[in-house]
């Protein structure tokens, strides 16, 4: 319901301005005009930002870092976690691209109406889009779902490893029934919580 949730939201603010800035395809060309959208730059300079090469040797690590070896993907059943996080990213993608396309002519950055740059997306949520009642609800839900997501699998992930790598064997550990371990897993998933 998290992931649905951030999805649909994020997804809804895209279709929105979208349709506000004339199609998907008036973004693409804003974007385009604007030097935002690049494939298959080749240069390979460890300097220049993004090249093919730095997005795939990033990307790679990344995957296997991120989802190869993440324990936290392992509880979400990875093939479905893989493809969803591509959706997730294509629609992160494409609502930088919008939030682009919509402030192509007035950077709120460099006219002080936002401090930092990953505040792009929420002022534009509110500038462009106030007139909608409660559309910055349901965008902040769909991002606070987002945080509530991973923070609530990498409790578990770690209260499971701790369970099993440390505490299962010991003499004391070793006799309790399962629902006591439960119990025992949920109490130090909650330290983490308070940590």
């Amino acid at each position: 319901m998290q992931t649905l949730l951030m999805f649909l939201g994020v997804l809804v603010v895209v279709i929105i301005c979208c349709v506000d800035l004339g199609g998907l395809g008036n973004v693409w060309r804003i974007a385009n005009e604007g030097n935002r959208i690049e494939f298959f730059n080749l240069d390979s300079s460890p300097f220049v930002r993004h090249t093919f090469w730095s997005t795939f040797v990033l990307g790679f690590y990344m995957m296997v870092g991120d989802i190869g070896l993440n324990q936290a993907v392992y509880q979400r059943l990875s093939i479905f976690f893989l493809v969803g996080i591509y959706c997730l990213w294509t629609v992160f993608f494409l609502s930088g691209l919008v939030a682009f396309a919509t402030y192509s002519t007035c950077d709120p950055l460099t006219s002080g109406k936002i401090t930092k740059p990953d505040q792009i997306l929420p002022f534009l949520v509110t500038d462009k889009l106030s007139h909608l009642t409660g559309l910055a609800g349901v965008f902040v839900s769909a991002v606070y779902g987002g945080v509530l997501s991973s923070l609530s699998s990498t409790g578990n992930s770690l209260a499971c490893i701790i369970w099993e790598d440390f505490l299962k064997h010991r003499p004391y550990f070793s006799g309790l029934s399962s629902k006591s371990a439960t119990n025992v897993v949920k109490i130090i998933c909650k330290c983490f919580y308070l940590c």
